[in-house]
């Protein structure tokens, strides 16, 4: 049997408790969404370096053309006063020495246009190899965003489901009180009868 008396509230601390508002349980969305968005910007940036990388191959790989070319000029002039000098039987002996001498330049010539080409070479692969990851990287930066995306829509849907359920339970446990009142009340009216009879 019931010691309170009529119309005065049961003060609990269980019941203290159960009346305080739960905490929001949204406090980590802003949290993921800085995440996100320091993924997507460092997506960008690295994106960025690698554009920068391959527009110094690029650069580096026209200055080596342009380097061969003139090599190339270099060599037919060369070779072009190699066949002169056959013409000149008079100067037999200055004809050898400096046919020697453009020989040894045309041989040095040939050696550096084709260490210019195994540059270029490899500059063409490394500028390949960039677009490579340049492209590899873009996927992933329309991957991350997409995946973004993704999460911030199911970060809404729980918002969502949490909040119905925040309701549902406050709902609850009014309900809950509701049902406390009526107990006392009828608990109340049960010894009121006792005490009469």
């Amino acid at each position: 049997m019931s010691d309170l008396q009529p119309g005065q509230p049961a003060s609990t601390g269980a019941n203290r408790e159960e009346n305080q508002p739960s905490p929001s349980p949204l406090g980590s969305v802003p949290e993921v969404m800085a995440s996100i968005d320091a993924l997507l910007a460092e997506l960008e940036a690295s994106q960025q370096a690698y554009a920068q990388q391959l527009q110094q191959a690029e650069q580096a790989r026209d200055d080596q053309a342009a380097k061969v070319k003139g090599l190339e000029g270099e060599l037919a002039k060369l070779t072009g006063e190699r066949d002169a000098t056959y013409k000149e039987k008079a100067k037999a002996k200055q004809i050898v020495a400096e046919l020697t001498d453009t020989q040894r330049q045309l041989t040095e010539a040939r050696k550096e246009l084709d260490q210019l080409r195994i540059q270029e070479k490899a500059i063409s692969e490394q500028s390949n190899s960039l677009k490579a990851d340049l492209s590899s990287t873009q996927q992933q930066l329309t991957e991350a965003r997409e995946e973004a995306k993704l999460i911030l829509l199911q970060l809404h849907l729980v918002q969502e489901e949490l909040e119905r359920y925040f309701l549902l339970s406050e709902s609850q446990k009014n309900q809950q009180e509701r049902h406390k009142k009526l107990l006392r009340s009828y608990e109340r009216l049960v010894s009121s009868v006792v005490a009469r009879s």
